[in-house]
């Protein structure tokens, strides 16, 4: 087993498991654009979540940091401490809700202030229904909010996404399926301190 996963298949219960395996499958039901749909960097109406997070990904391999990782399904939690071999898939849920897709050029209000900009979404229908962005006083993300929903027949799903450069990233998700029930699902990611620092 890869040591950047942790395991729950021995402690869970089936229902936690099965959680699980419908939270992937929704999201990879949900609408996403497809590499035509997607509008280049350049001209790029929003702050481009993709692009941002590509180079993190890639600063972070090339780092080799190391990350305290906490998985917690329905209060089962467990802890490690470990390298992420594939920051791109760590990060996939934040790369995933990057809103410059052509269809959506107008589908979002902007609200920015001096450190601080918020996309909020127009439509109904739209998964993700907010961003906000915070900046330094030199122009350095500092901080990165999103909340998606996905509402349907069958579940009803909210996902709430943290990230700060260098220091944490979290992502939970609250879903509601019909019989299931209430299921929540939250990885917390701490950067671990460098040696020397």
């Amino acid at each position: 087993m890869r040591d950047d996963h942790i395991c729950f298949a021995c402690r869970i219960p089936f229902y936690g498991i099965l959680f699980v395996f419908i939270s992937a499958l929704c999201f990879a039901c949900t609408s996403t654009p497809t590499t035509e749909e997607k509008v280049q960097s350049a001209t790029d109406r929003y702050f481009s979540l993709e692009h941002y997070f590509a180079e993190q990904s890639r600063r972070l391999t090339q780092a080799e940091v190391m990350i305290v990782k906490t998985v917690d399904v329905n209060g089962n939690t467990e802890t490690k401490t470990l390298k992420i071999t594939n920051w791109e898939s760590e990060l996939a849920a934040f790369m995933d809700s990057d809103i410059n897709k052509a269809a959506w050029r107008n589908s979002y209000a902007v609200d920015s202030s001096e450190h601080t900009i918020v996309y909020t979404s127009l439509e109904p229908n739209l998964r993700t229904k907010q961003i906000k962005l915070k900046r330094s006083e030199s122009g350095e993300v500092k901080e990165i909010y999103i909340n998606n929903e996905i509402s349907n027949l069958l579940y009803t799903s909210q996902e709430y996404l943290r990230f700060y450069p260098d220091s944490l990233y979290e992502i939970i998700r609250d879903q509601t399926v019909r019989i299931m029930g209430k299921n929540r699902y939250q990885i917390r990611g701490q950067f671990a301190p460098t040696t020397g620092s």
